[in-house]
């Protein structure tokens, strides 16, 4: 193998970020490192592929493959979340209420503005550190925070809007 060498360098420089992304996605240590580890093996499977990928950014492109792996895998293996709630019909009952939990994310994600999609995806896929982001972008760390939270409340209170909207208020 001509380039596995190179293979493995990038595999011990990138590891680490790319579990992170996998992880942001799926939740799951073990699915994340299947993920990363699928991606090395389909590269190494692929002399072209690497050719063009030492030619280029490869943090940039490794970045990308997984997360579009990590989707892909959580979609094949996606399970519905019944969440339980109380609704008022009459009396207090219980009702199971079955949410597809990953695509209400999502939509609720879409809405919110640029700058708290990339703090939220920055932290949370791409596994970075608040003090990192702080650094980046030449801001405080407190201030970083204070936008954290304001992003991750702005978060919720779509998402909480969202299943209202299709379930009717929860109590």
């Amino acid at each position: 193998m001509e380039h596995e060498r190179e293979i493995h360098y990038l595999y011990e420089e990138s590891k680490e970020h790319l579990h992170a992304i996998a992880n942001g996605v799926l939740g799951d240590d073990m699915l994340a490192e299947d993920v990363v580890q699928d991606i090395f093996v389909d590269l190494l499977k692929d002399e072209k592929r690497m050719e063009g990928l030492l030619a280029r950014d490869s943090i940039d492109y490794l970045s990308k493959r997984t997360k579009e792996r990590a989707t892909s895998r959580q979609r094949t293996t996606q399970k519905e979340v019944p969440i339980s709630s109380k609704r008022r019909l009459g009396k207090y009952q219980k009702k199971e209420v079955m949410i597809d939990t990953t695509s209400l994310v999502e939509v609720c994600f879409e809405q919110l503005r640029e700058d708290d999609k990339w703090l939220l995806r920055a932290r949370y896929l791409w596994g970075y550190s608040e003090k990192e982001m702080a650094m980046s972008e030449n801001i405080s760390y407190p201030t970083l925070r204070k936008r954290m939270q304001r992003a991750r409340k702005q978060l919720k209170k779509l998402i909480l809007m969202e299943v209202e909207s299709k379930y009717g208020p929860f109590i």
